[in-house]
């Protein structure tokens, strides 16, 4: 894991509100749901060198709270990608990654058990008692820099 300063930037994707309790259960799952949808929408539009991203944001308080998840990419333009999401009955919003300080966690592996492990990671990391760092519950994001490599970014103090 590293500490970066990371510059705001906009993205624009599918949206879904959700909590990590309702994640436990395929039954009320929304993540998985949502991203199979991207994907559908999508998929076919990406190249091999795409990024994308799932950013979390709106928390309402720490992991217990809900959360937004926007999914997106950053190989289509901003009216190619709203033209093409209109297309879902999902939302499709614009979020900001807030410019700051993020502690990196990375991985590489088959997906979706390598996000699913990593994000175990970030959880046992702040949950530590000497953990080092306050996380900001502001905006974090995962980019996925190819499909068996993840990086999760966590904005801190």
């Amino acid at each position: 894991m590293r500490i970066e300063y990371i510059d705001g930037f906009n993205l624009v994707g599918l949206k879904v509100r959700t909590k990590n309790v309702l994640e436990l259960t395929p039954k009320t799952a929304k993540i998985a749901p949502l991203w199979d949808e991207f994907y559908r929408i999508c998929g076919s539009l990406l190249s091999t060198s795409t990024h994308l991203y799932g950013a979390y944001t709106a928390y309402e308080s720490d992991v217990s709270g809900e959360f937004d998840l926007v999914v997106s990419t950053d190989d289509l333009n901003l009216e190619t990608l709203q033209t093409v999401l209109s297309l879902t009955e999902y939302s499709h919003e614009s979020v900001k990654i807030e410019a700051g300080k993020y502690l990196i966690f990375s991985a590489k592996g088959k997906m979706p058990q390598t996000i699913t492990q990593l994000w175990g990671e970030v959880w046992r990391y702040f949950n530590a008692y000497d953990c080092e760092h306050v996380r900001l519950y502001k905006t974090d994001f995962e980019c996925y820099k190819s499909d068996s490599e993840v990086e999760i970014a966590i904005g801190i103090e």
